[in-house]
């Protein structure tokens, strides 16, 4: 797997053919700087797989095959993102009230659930519950990993934006190698960072630790 370059929206497809879905973020350790894998999935309502990257088979900017067929991916496992939520002295959400005071109990909240708009959930439709709320997510994904996505932003040392991700090539080792930031809707720009002009990676920011005219600078020598 020499060379591969995974793009944020790509369509995944099964060794026998088989469209599953497209590919909704990236998995990596940054500490480690490896990718590991990604989630795929078919939609906002629709459950998203977890898939390492060992069970890819090719992985361009052309296609995304995996080397599993459609009934060994469906066995993979389905990523499980929950929440709890306690609030001190109660909390309002969307007409709806929860009097629970003391702060003591904890309530499960799915993130799909239309019953509570989840706390920093990255969604644009999510309308944060009124009140002293404290939250605390879980998932099934390891501590060090790190969810990248399509909103995820790219910004120089300067603090400049440079675009959101797009997409990251990676060697046989699994090493990040580079990722590429895309801005503009009409008239798209792409802007190549290499992995050693990277100063930290967060679900919500790739840094840099060189500036945005840098950046791009660097991204025509290459």
């Amino acid at each position: 797997m020499d060379g591969n370059e995974m793009l944020m929206g790509a369509d995944v497809q099964s060794a026998d053919g088989t469209k599953l879905g497209s590919i909704h973020r990236f998995i990596v350790y940054p500490d480690k700087n490896l990718v590991v894998g990604f989630l795929v999935g078919k939609g906002h309502m629709s459950s998203n797989y977890i898939v390492g990257v060992g069970h890819l088979k090719r992985c361009d900017a052309t296609e995304t095959v995996l080397s599993l067929n459609a009934a060994e991916y469906e066995q993979l496992p389905v990523h499980i993102h929950e929440q709890m939520v306690k609030a001190t002295g109660g909390y309002a959400y969307m007409g709806m009230n929860d009097p629970s005071s003391g702060g003591a109990k904890w309530t499960m909240r799915n993130p799909n659930s239309a019953g509570l708009s989840p706390l920093d959930s990255g969604s644009m439709y999510s309308i944060a519950p009124i009140g002293d709320v404290q939250a605390m997510n879980i998932d099934d994904l390891s501590d060090e990993s790190v969810l990248l996505s399509n909103k995820t932003e790219v910004i120089g040392s300067d603090a400049h934006h440079i675009g959101h991700l797009h997409s990251m090539s990676f060697d046989s080792t699994r090493t990040i190698t580079a990722f590429v930031a895309r801005s503009g809707h009409l008239l798209r720009h792409d802007v190549k960072v290499l992995a050693s002009s990277v100063a930290g990676i967060s679900h919500s920011h790739v840094r840099l630790n060189i500036t945005s005219v840098q950046a791009q600078d660097a991204a025509q020598t290459h």
